[in-house]
């Protein structure tokens, strides 16, 4: 469960993901922390695979004691489980993921990943355009400039004469 939402953010983009972070709180007692994300504002993920029964309140609460004991913001916890929860676990402020959610988010996650080497993709074809023109056709930027300038100067010199006109 751990590795499919670690590879969910891998997806969207986020960096610096850790699995199975061990944290030391203020009584010295080590809690792990199963998935965490970023850098200045990280964000702690607990999860569970259940498949039978619903995430009670108890395991809730204590992922929330977990973040509580390290300082840690509730607001940067996550709690995601491949069931559902029961109806009291979802109401102390943790946000949830259950089964549902987490298949959209997976999907979701797959579109942006898509979408993100597409563009990667543009940018390298388009650098390597760049490159082309520059090194093995330098006419052409050349003329190219020369076509932004003109373009350039006849833009300023409309934008002159419509000046003038609104003097007169």
């Amino acid at each position: 469960m751990e590795k499919r939402v670690a590879k969910i953010l891998r997806n969207l983009g986020k960096r610096n993901i850790r699995q199975n972070v061990m944290m030391k709180d203020t009584n010295g007692c080590l809690s792990e922390i199963d998935v965490s994300h970023g850098i200045f504002f990280r964000q702690y993920i607990e999860c569970k695979n259940y498949s039978g029964h619903a995430v009670p309140l108890e395991d809730v609460a204590k992922f929330k004691e977990v973040l509580n004991l390290n300082y840690i913001p509730i607001s940067r916890g996550l709690f995601v489980t491949t069931s559902t929860y029961t109806p009291r676990a979802t109401l102390i402020g943790i946000k949830c993921i259950d089964g549902e959610e987490l298949k959209k988010w997976e999907k979701w996650s797959r579109k942006v990943y898509w979408i993100r080497m597409l563009l990667k993709l543009c940018f390298l074809l388009a650098m390597m355009v760049a490159l082309y023109i520059y090194l093995y056709e330098p006419q052409m930027l050349q003329y190219l400039i020369k076509q932004a300038n003109q373009a350039r100067s006849t833009i300023e010199s409309t934008e002159y004469y419509k000046q003038l006109i609104k003097k007169l």
